[in-house]
């Protein structure tokens, strides 16, 4: 047998191995077996000519035939369902899948032993969680290349954390011969608006190469290349699909390695379109997730961890606006009021947001300075600021009343709150008359201001009594 003819024999095998991975293959498979089980019954056991009384001849053979039907239908459809069965991935460990369609043995020997190793050791670097690999054939890189439903579902089905397909395929151009590699990805996310779910697509395309070329006569250099490239595409995307699964510290592990080494390759003249575009994404994904890391543990009480989050968010941008708000946060929690407020006066430059003016009036209310913290609340009436602030700002001050009643001073923020910006003026009157009492048990502390408080107190009342019912 020459080369050509095994080649024939190979292509013969994976045509057939293709369509028996089909669902109409066990169906046809299946009928064609009932239709042979109908065949013998009428053959040997049906005798038309004693129609109407007992056409049935041989109904020890009819018994034994069904029983051998019934017995081959089941283990034909097992060893279909077995065979085509992929292994669903341990909940515990990442799971990457390859599914890259190649066009012979050696090109599948080579994605193998330099490929697919090197780019899971790539992202290995990254995680301390087990990885599992799954090495798809060409019937799923097909499949997986024409429908895009099928990809939904199977990431889901077996549990795969991504999904990386394509086609190997050899080319002649220029009198040289290539390989020419293309490339996509499907990754595994908790359930997201439509609007960020295109956002993940349309940054898993910024950094991964939809195509690569390379000579075919230095494969082995160029594979390697092709591998660490792809390899932090991928490390990069199971970032974005942890940071949206709101895993935020494994997703800060990946996108900080992808930064590092951009960066190291902008420094090192390796400054393509690829690097720059995995340098700034890496870089505000890693912000934000320290942001994240920073406000949960913060939230769970944990107030130097979440500086020294915090802190490392601002090594990497010195004027990130949400990082310096979460620290202004944390020195008040830890009664660095005179930090605190340092911090919001970096803040104050951003014209686009005024969350900062929120967190400084609150300060000013905290300390007893009432008139600043008036004019910081009429001036944010207007202004923008971030989603549910207010709300937030709020709860904030509800939760730290309640741990620390003798604050009674920030009864007058709340008044202005809902006074000023949400203008429930029911609530404002409640708050307002609760900062005059406590203040009035507190000897006079602040006659002053509660001259003032008083009027807008009753500005309130008029107000409610003006309302329609």
């Amino acid at each position: 047998m020459n080369i050509t003819e095994i080649k024939e024999t190979i292509d013969v095998l994976s045509w057939i191995i293709s369509k028996w991975k089909k669902r109409t293959a066990i169906v046809i498979l299946e009928l064609l077996f009932f239709i042979q089980y109908v065949y013998c019954v009428f053959y040997k056991c049906i005798n038309l000519n004693n129609l109407g009384i007992e056409i049935i001849d041989n109904i020890s053979y009819l018994k034994n035939i069904s029983i051998l039907y019934i017995v081959i239908s089941f283990v034909v459809f097992f060893i279909w369902f077995f065979s085509v069965r992929i292994k669903k991935i341990n909940k515990k460990n990442i799971g990457i899948v390859f599914a890259i369609e190649t066009e012979n043995l050696k090109q599948k020997k080579r994605l193998s032993s330099s490929f697919y190793d090197q780019v899971v050791n790539i992202i290995r670097e990254s995680t301390d969680r087990e990885i599992e690999i799954l090495q798809l054939d060409e019937y799923y890189s097909r499949r997986l290349r024409k429908d895009k439903n099928f990809s939904k579902k199977l990431i889901n089905k077996i549990r795969a954390n991504i999904i990386l397909y394509g086609r190997l395929e050899e080319r002649r151009n220029n009198a040289k011969d290539l390989y020419s590699i293309d490339f996509n990805a499907i990754v595994r996310h908790k359930a997201l608006p439509q609007e960020l779910s295109q956002i993940i697509s349309q940054e898993m395309c910024y950094v991964l190469p939809k195509n690569i070329n390379f000579e075919i006569d230095n494969e082995f250099s160029s594979f390697t290349i092709t591998s660490e490239i792809i390899g932090e595409s991928i490390k990069f995307i199971l970032g974005l699909s942890f940071a949206y699964s709101r895993l935020y510290d494994e997703a800060y592990k990946m996108h900080k390695d992808c930064l590092d080494i951009s960066f190291s390759k902008i420094k090192s003249g390796k400054n393509n379109l690829l690097s720059q575009r995995m340098y700034q994404l890496s870089l505000s994904y890693a912000i934000s997730e320290l942001k994240q890391l920073a406000q949960i543990s913060r939230i769970e009480g944990s107030l130097s961890e979440s500086i020294e989050y915090i802190n490392r968010a601002l090594i990497l941008n010195p004027e990130d606006y949400g990082a310096l708000l979460e620290k202004s946060i944390c020195c008040f929690l830890i009664g660095n009021i005179r930090e605190s407020m340092n911090v919001l006066m970096k803040c104050s430059k951003n014209t686009n947001d005024y969350t900062w003016a929120y967190n400084k009036a609150f300060l000013h209310t905290f300390e007893g300075n009432f008139n600043a913290a008036y004019k910081l609340y009429k001036m944010v009436v207007n202004k923008p600021v971030w989603v549910n602030v207010t709300n937030h700002c709020e709860m904030f001050i509800i939760d730290y009343l309640e741990k620390h009643p003798e604050k009674y001073e920030l009864f007058y923020a709340l008044g202005m709150i809902y006074y000023k910006i949400k203008q429930d003026y029911q609530l404002a009157c409640e708050y307002f008359n609760k900062f005059i009492l406590n203040s009035q048990k507190d000897n006079n502390k602040y006659s002053d201001t509660i001259k003032y408080v008083i009027l807008m107190k009753d500005n309130c009342e008029r107000k409610l009594e003006n309302e329609p019912t």
